[in-house]
């Protein structure tokens, strides 16, 4: 990955160290529109499908949830110049980073200073030694840290005082730095380059009295102080492993700096995070004094978003609340809420809010149609994460409260006979059906019976003749549609029994005795199976069962004598039943005209 370096005087422009909080951590402004104290910040842009953030002060990157991949590009600075004679190049380190340890992890970012005259870069630079002129300072590193370094970039050698130039930062191929110039005339050398496992070497310091310094295990050496005829060499540039200072031998002859190393050894590593190097550009900062700046790159995160709503279903005119919630997402972008079976917005550029741990956006609205509303939510997405739209459609079911109305065609009714009721439901569309039940005896009478329009309404019958005698409520109740809700009524049938009509008889037989007859009618038929009792005065005589109505007994002599001492009369009588009423009639014969 290439990337410019600017001038300083540019390097304002572009420093991104704004950070806005997440749920504890600082995150840098990714997507977020933060602004920082700097005249004209920047975001992090999507770069060739990548979000990418660029840092060229100390800052935080907290890993957006969701991130699985981050590919990280440090730069080292430039050693510092001095004359014509230029400071090495910073290095470049690049790397993937994946990894458990990626989840929820707050990278440290911290970009080197380039070097000046004598003063060494920040974060590691070695200083130039000082003398009739001073060498140049060394870079300072770029790194990449969670817990422990993932990435170091080294910087580049200071340039001595006179002659050399300093040694170039390592690369991503080669981690060790590039050694510093030899002094001129007898080609002694210059500070060597760190490497992973050791700082580099001091150069040769020859007659003068102070030694240049060795790399450390981040810091560059210190270059050697000239005095007299010997003049100051370069600053080792920063890096995991730093580069050695530049000697400072006799007029003329000063070495340059060595630069830093531009990985880490293995153990400083973070090992839940993986770091895999990538194949980077060596000496990519074209630019004099040039400071170090890191990228972190990753591909934009897919979201999912899920919908729901309170209440549903909901009556019309009712005010419905729909709860949107995206995952993952850092809370920038908004939530657009649509009605797809109306075409119709209900509420756009919602903005999301922290509720429970989870990002959500509402909407409110009580102008739904009547039936089944199709409902999504468009998550907008920002720079980091990508938009995304509830799927399937949530139906919210919205309907309309009904009545429902009761009639009876004969009420009361006697037992046995048919009796028809009707139900009226209002408002409705059709849909939906009633079931009639006598909730007296727990029985359904008619179950799921269909509208029918008649004379502009809506209704259903139930005819039957299985009511038992006595008062039965009758409950008709509507299921109720997409649309439309439940409702339901109640009356009271009264049911009679049946009424019966008794007529009696009394013949005079050759034999002296009395037969007595009765006949049993209900509706105009005849009963049969019923009892019937016969008494004369208060003398019980008799009882038979009537057959096709008719019940009779043939009286005994002395039987007989009871009915002459009763003026000859009789009297018939039948008691009812569960389901017929009681009658009785009377005969009378009279023997002497």
């Amino acid at each position: 990955m290439n990337v410019h370096r600017s001038t300083r005087a540019h390097r304002a422009l572009v420093a991104i160290i704004g950070a806005a909080a997440l749920g504890g951590a600082i995150l840098p402004a990714v997507g977020l529109g933060a602004t920082s104290a700097l005249a004209n910040p920047l975001t992090c842009p999507i770069i060739s499908g990548l979000v990418t953030c660029t840092y060229t002060s100390p800052g935080t990157f907290a890993v957006p949830a969701g991130a699985t991949s981050l590919i990280v590009t440090a730069d080292g600075a430039n050693g510092g110049s001095t004359n014509i004679y230029t400071g090495g190049l910073g290095g470049e380190a690049q790397a993937t980073l994946t990894g458990s340890g990626l989840t929820g992890a707050t990278l440290t970012v911290t970009p080197g200073t380039a070097g000046e005259v004598i003063a060494g870069g920040s974060n590691g630079g070695g200083n130039g030694g000082t003398s009739l002129t001073g060498g140049g300072g060394g870079g300072g590193a770029s790194t990449v840290s969670a817990g422990g370094n993932v990435l170091v970039a080294g910087g580049g050698g200071g340039g001595a005082a006179i002659i050399a130039n300093g040694g170039n930062g390592g690369t991503s191929n080669a981690t060790t730095g590039g050694n510093g110039g030899g002094g001129v005339g007898l080609f002694l050398p210059g500070g060597a380059g760190g490497t992973t496992s050791t700082g580099g070497a001091r150069g040769f310091n020859g007659l003068c009295t102070t030694n240049a310094g060795s790399g450390g295990t981040l810091n560059g050496g210190n270059g050697a102080t000239g005095g007299g005829t010997c003049f100051g060499g370069g600053g080792g540039g920063g890096g995991y492993r730093g580069g050695g200072g530049g000697g400072s031998v006799l007029l003329l002859l000063g070495g340059g700096g060595g630069g830093g190393s531009a990985f880490p050894a293995a153990a400083t590593t973070v090992s839940s995070i993986l770091v895999t190097p990538n194949t980077g550009d060596s000496n990519t900062n074209p630019s004099l004094s040039g400071d170090g700046q890191v990228t972190i790159a990753f591909a934009p995160i897919s979201t999912t978003t899920t919908l729901t709503s309170t209440p549903n279903p909901s009556n019309s005119g009712q005010t419905v609340t729909f709860t949107a919630t995206v995952s993952p997402t850092d809370g920038g972008g908004t939530v657009a809420f649509n009605d797809t079976t109306t075409s119709t917005t209900l509420c756009s550029a919602q903005t999301l809010s922290l509720v429970g741990g989870n990002y959500v956006a509402t909407c409110m609205t009580s102008n739904l149609a009547a039936g089944a509303n199709n409902i999504t939510a468009t998550y907008s997405g920002d720079t980091s994460y990508l938009g995304s739209t509830s799927t399937p459609p949530y139906v919210q079911n919205v309907i309309t409260p009904t009545s429902t109305s009761l009639t009876s065609s004969r009420d009361p009714s006697f037992y046995g006979q048919n009796v028809t009721f009707t139900a009226t439901v209002s408002p409705t569309d059709g849909l939906g059906t009633v079931t009639f039940t006598n909730t007296t005896t727990s029985t359904v009478l008619c179950n799921t019976v269909s509208l029918t329009n008649i004379g502009g309404n809506w209704q259903a019958t139930c005819t039957t003749n299985n009511l038992p005698v006595g008062p039965n409520t009758i409950q008709a109740a509507y299921s109720g549609d997409s649309g439309y809700s439940p409702s339901s009524t109640t009356i009271t049938q009264r049911v009679f029994k049946d009424p019966t009509n008794l007529s009696a008889s009394i013949y005079f037989n050759s034999g002296q005795t009395f037969t007595v007859t009765a006949t049993l009618t209900s509706f105009g038929g005849p009963v049969s199976g019923e009892p019937v009792s016969f008494s004369t005065g208060f003398h019980h005589l008799c009882t038979a069962t009537t057959t096709f109505g008719v019940a009779r007994c043939v009286l005994t002599g002395s039987q007989t004598l009871l009915v002459e001492e009763n003026n000859f009369t009789i009297t018939a009588v039948y008691p009812g039943s569960a389901t017929l009423g009681a009658s009785f009639a009377t005969a009378h014969i009279s023997m002497f005209p």
